[in-house]
């Protein structure tokens, strides 16, 4: 008798892990996909759902017209929404995170035009379909940005930027009312302003940014208490020149990496819990070169990304564009592998890295060498080493792949010194009204669905917006050449190339576009000359009518006949068989 029993596996067993290996292999889908428009786009942040979506967000640029662009992208890069959330309102998203329900919240910030020329921080929460749920800016008298936003333990969430040239902090609730507001001026110093905060386990703020004196710039760290945001521990981290922090992140061990400039050139510290330094690298390529991102991964480690000039664009060998440039990191700052991904002439950049559910890494920026030939919105689906596939017919151009460098070198210690710095802390909140409130109530947003017929494009581009009750929209008609423009149709009707009006509930118009011969007439105006275009649209139709009905008299008379003649082949032999019958009837009778 054998002390082993053999495992017996059921044919469930195995069939669930099959189930389970086929619902997860389109999570390992890799892939890059470039969104364009005739306008500029860039993508900034990106993050995941929990139903395995991506959610991007950035802008659309076009002179005088800024737009905040947000996307919903599925696991194999194919667009959900795309959705514009105010056209001329020069709002700018700087971060989004997911929210409870596959729905997401947008923070930037909005600038403002005119006499009270200058910033407003700038929040949208939207469900998972892209509608907005609230929207809130918080308006005058200050002048406002916010770079960064992290959700707390207790839903709430915090925001880091400048007010009036100096740190902000703002703590906002679920519904994005004001909880708390801090600002931080810092002795001696002209300005300052934080790039980035997060949460730390402790229940604490971590953040990093720049602070300006009069001679040079520093990097600075800063610890808060969760509670009012008071101050912990603030250090500057400076060489001999220009430095800032643009990004911080909490590692697995409880330290805190923060990537940024130091002497010029692209550096990553990490600091232990009470701001000592543990190790601090620089990366050596170009000194235009910068990380812009950094993220941990799930085994201790970190990923950055950001532009690498270290490669000269042909066909001139000195031009340095820049390529998007990928780097993972052990938890003691070494490189474990590197990639940079672009073409061969233009500028290509990466803003925002993370890891994704299966593992591997989901990557947004902007680049020029594919698309529309502008800056165009990328996004970069990669293998957990930084490889990608080929690419799909998604993409314009089959040659985004990640190239090997080997221009870093992690081993060269910075020659940096950690000053205490002495920050002023001021409740601002009562200084300023609470941000304004446009929920999605009646007469409150409205949306604005834009279209195209073939032919031609809209400025701006087709797509559905958002907007307050009473905005003034212009759009314009851009027909291809050799084409012209027709008409505006749906809730708006015009033959009038440029449209004008105050937005007051939704709407939905497209524009209409024709070859000259098919609707233009001699010796006529606009109107006259659609009115041609209908009439002779609709005498096609009388036509084709017409000879739909002559073709099918001509078929039932055709098929009438031929039963004719079949009946009376049939009647014909049927007497010749009888006639036949009789005749032999007859002769064998005379026998």
């Amino acid at each position: 008798m054998s002390l082993y029993a053999e495992p017996k596996v059921s044919l469930k067993t195995i069939l669930a892990l099959m189930l389970t290996l086929i619902m997860a292999s389109p999570l390992l889908a890799q892939w890059a996909r470039v969104f364009g428009s005739p306008g500029d786009e860039s993508l900034f942040s990106v993050c995941q759902s929990s139903a395995g979506d991506y959610i991007a967000v950035g802008y659309h640029y076009e002179p005088y017209a800024d737009s905040p662009l947000v996307m919903k992208i599925t696991y194999d890069g194919r667009i959900k929404w795309k959705n514009y959330y105010g056209f001329f309102s020069f709002a700018r998203p700087q971060i989004v995170l997911p929210t409870v329900g596959e729905g997401c919240i947008v923070a930037g910030y909005k600038e403002v035009h005119g006499e009270d020329y200058g910033a407003d921080i700038w929040i949208i929460k939207l469900d998972k379909q892209g509608k907005a749920l609230w929207e809130k800016s918080s308006g005058k008298p200050h002048n406002e940005r916010c770079f960064s936003m992290s959700e707390t333990s207790d839903g709430s969430y915090l925001l880091a930027g400048e007010l009036e040239s100096q740190a902000l902090i703002m703590k906002l609730s679920s519904e994005g009312d004001v909880i708390w507001q801090k600002s931080y001026a810092i002795s001696n110093s002209r300005s300052s302003r934080l790039n980035s905060i997060q949460q730390t386990l402790d229940g604490g703020i971590v953040a990093t940014g720049v602070v300006h004196f009069p001679s040079n710039s520093d990097l600075w760290v800063c610890k808060l208490g969760e509670r009012g945001g008071g101050i912990i521990w603030a250090y500057t981290f400076n060489g001999s020149r220009w430095d800032e922090g643009f990004s911080v992140v909490e590692t697995h061990e409880g330290n805190f990496a923060v990537c940024g400039k130091v002497d010029n050139e692209n550096c990553i510290l990490c600091l232990n819990s009470t701001g000592g330094v543990i190790w601090q690298n620089k990366y050596v390529g170009n000194m235009q070169d910068k990380f812009n991102s950094i993220y941990p991964t799930t085994d201790g480690g970190l990923i950055a990304v950001g532009e690498n000039y270290s490669c000269p664009k042909p066909p001139y060998s000195g031009t340095y564009h820049p390529d998007v440039f990928l780097v993972r990191l052990s938890f003691q700052g070494d490189i474990l592998w590197q990639k940079i991904y672009g073409g061969d002439f233009s500028l290509d950049k990466g803003f925002c890295v993370q890891q994704t559910l299966d593992g591997s890494y989901i990557l947004v920026g902007e680049t020029c060498s594919w698309g529309a030939g502008e800056s165009d919105a990328l996004i970069l689906k990669l293998w957990r080493n930084g490889n990608i596939s080929p690419i799909s017919s998604y993409a314009k151009k089959a040659c985004i792949a990640g190239t090997e460098i080997s221009l870093l070198r992690s081993n060269i210690k910075i020659r940096i010194s950690r000053r205490a710095i002495n920050l002023i802390q001021r409740n601002t909140l009562k200084e300023k009204a609470k941000g304004r409130i446009y929920a999605l109530g009646e007469n409150s947003v409205h949306k604005l669905i834009i279209k195209a017929g073939q032919w031609g494009t809209t400025d701006p581009p087709p797509g559905i917006y958002h907007f307050a009750n009473g905005t003034d929209v212009r759009i314009k008609a851009i027909p291809e050449s050799d084409y012209d423009f027709v008409r505006w149709e749906g809730h708006i009707d015009t033959t009038a190339e440029h449209l004008a009006f105050n937005l007051d509930g939704d709407k939905t118009i497209k524009a209409i576009f024709g070859e000259p011969s098919e609707w233009s007439g001699s010796g006529g105006g606009g109107i006259g000359n659609v009115r041609i275009a209908e009439s002779r649209e609709s005498l096609l139709i009388v036509m084709a009518g017409i000879g739909l009905m002559v073709f099918l008299f001509a078929l039932a008379c055709f098929l009438s006949h031929v039963k004719y003649i079949r009946r009376k082949r049939i009647f014909l032999y049927a007497g010749f068989l009888n006639k036949t019958d009789i005749l032999r009837d007859g002769f064998e009778a005379e026998v």
